[in-house]
Parts: C-alpha cells; structure tokens; sequence
C-alpha cells in the first residue's frame, strides 16, 4: 500500500510504477543542514575565512622554519 511522503522534501518522485503508483527515494537533509549550520556559525561569529587561512599558513611556515 502506497503511503504518502512526509513533509518537508524528505522524498523526491523519481519515477511512476506501471501501476501508476510513485517510485520515490528518501534524501538525506543531514549534510545540506550540517552546511546551513556552519554557515550560520561563520556569519553569527563574523569569521574572514581568507584571513584565519592566512594566519595559519603564517603560522604553519614558522613553525616548518623552527624546526
């Protein structure tokens, strides 16, 4: 028995049977919504990711120089 798809585009219509009935596949919302939250992250905190990448290749060159 066909039961219809949750809400919130947790299936997507693939194909339909030929019985008519809809051929769906469950998506994963798991890592669209992992990005969301660190995008979110980056803006609530204000982080200039090409500057930390900077910082950290300074830091990563002085450290290869020390040693």
């Amino acid at each position: 028995m066909h039961q219809p798809c949750p809400p919130l585009r947790t299936c997507s219509l693939v194909a339909c049977g030929a019985n008519g009935q809809p051929r769906t596949y469950r998506l994963d919302p798991r890592p669209a919504r992992q990005a969301a939250y660190r995008r979110l992250a980056v803006t609530i905190l204000g982080l200039d990711v090409s500057h930390l990448a900077a910082e950290l290749r300074t830091v990563r060159a002085e450290i290869t120089r020390a040693a």
